[in-house]
């Protein structure tokens, strides 16, 4: 082959390998910035109490009782942002929060995506407790109040980036206790494979590589996130 020919068939062989399928990307991603769950008035983020402030966590106050879909919900605040639950379950329930999708995004495809991801979450906890109530909480509710909910919470974090999704399952006992992550598409490490309650799971998360934005990823590990939601009590 000529030196020309060489030089061009080398261009070409390295460009296919430097195209990655589906926004998939060679390297690791980690260093997300977290989602804050924070107190808010008016949408706008409140500073951390005072140490002489009263904590939020506690016995609820029954004057600060939440309008819920099965009546007054105590446990959180009035005054909280949209996206804690503003309910904590009942009896039989299993809660089933909104996805966390880091970074923030107004793309209708990525909150079409959520919306489809915690349908998916919906089944996988019918499929684990077939006798339990869910209770489906609406965008943008992604989080259980500080107090934490009365019973077993699931959800799912997805993380985009470059037309690329991997999707991690959150699963959290009763109260306030950590929250434990699974991977359910896309290759990921955990730095540590759960997060203290209401602390941001996306820090313990290293992407090796995405996966389309699908559901079809996610397909294969169904079984194994029904079988962590049933493993969590």
């Amino acid at each position: 082959m000529a030196p020309r020919q060489l030089v061009i068939g080398f261009a070409v062989v390295w460009g296919l390998a430097s195209c990655g399928g589906g926004g998939s990307s060679s390297r690791p991603t980690t260093n997300f910035v977290p989602v804050d769950e924070g107190a808010s008035t008016g949408g706008t983020v409140q500073p951390s109490p005072s140490p002489s402030s009263p904590p939020s966590a506690g016995t609820p106050d029954a004057s600060r009782a939440i309008p819920g879909p099965k009546g007054p919900v105590l446990g959180g605040s009035p005054n909280d942002s949209p996206e804690i639950s503003r309910s904590v379950g009942g009896p039989n329930d299993i809660v089933v929060l909104w996805t966390r999708v880091v970074p923030k995004t107004t793309d209708a495809k990525i909150t079409q995506l959520a919306g489809n991801i915690q349908a998916r979450v919906r089944a996988a906890a019918m499929a684990a407790f077939p006798g339990r109530t869910i209770d489906l909480r609406p965008q943008p509710e992604r989080v259980c109040p500080r107090s934490g909910c009365k019973v077993l919470s699931v959800g799912a974090l997805l993380l985009h980036s470059n037309g690329g999704c991997a999707v991690i399952a959150l699963v959290t006992a009763a109260g306030q206790t950590p929250t434990r992550l699974f991977p359910w598409a896309g290759q990921v490490d955990f730095k540590r494979n759960f997060a203290p309650f209401r602390e941001p799971p996306e820090s313990n998360v290293v992407v090796r590589d995405y996966a389309p934005c699908s559901l079809d990823p996610m397909a294969a590990g169904d079984d194994s996130i029904t079988a962590a939601i049933q493993a969590t009590r």
